[in-house]
């Protein structure tokens, strides 16, 4: 299973890994410089992309990118293989079309 954290306060990512010193990276990063989705391993059968606070501020990093709704499945792409199942936390404000 893999866990897809996009929310902005980043609560699915802290219930998993408390310590914010130990996330280098987060799916911010992938969306907004195109780097890997940066997968921890948390346990037998459990990743997780986490999130950071800079999520809440997505939707202005990517206003001006083009086909920005097709960014995450296209980051998604390489990982489909491995998972059975891909679980994505979601704000209760959605990221406009960035995540939708």
């Amino acid at each position: 299973v893999l866990l897809i954290d996009l929310d902005g306060q980043a609560n699915l990512t802290l219930y998993f890994i408390p310590n914010e010193d130990e996330i280098e990276t987060s799916i911010f990063d992938s969306l907004v410089n195109g780097v890997p989705l940066p997968v921890k391993h948390i346990r037998e059968n459990l990743d997780l992309v986490p999130s950071s606070l800079e999520m809440a501020s997505a939707e202005i990093a990517l206003t001006n990118l083009l086909a920005r709704e097709q960014l995450l499945s296209r980051l998604l792409e390489p990982l489909r293989k491995d998972y059975d199942y891909i679980l994505m936390q979601n704000c209760l404000k959605p990221v406009n079309s960035t995540i939708s």
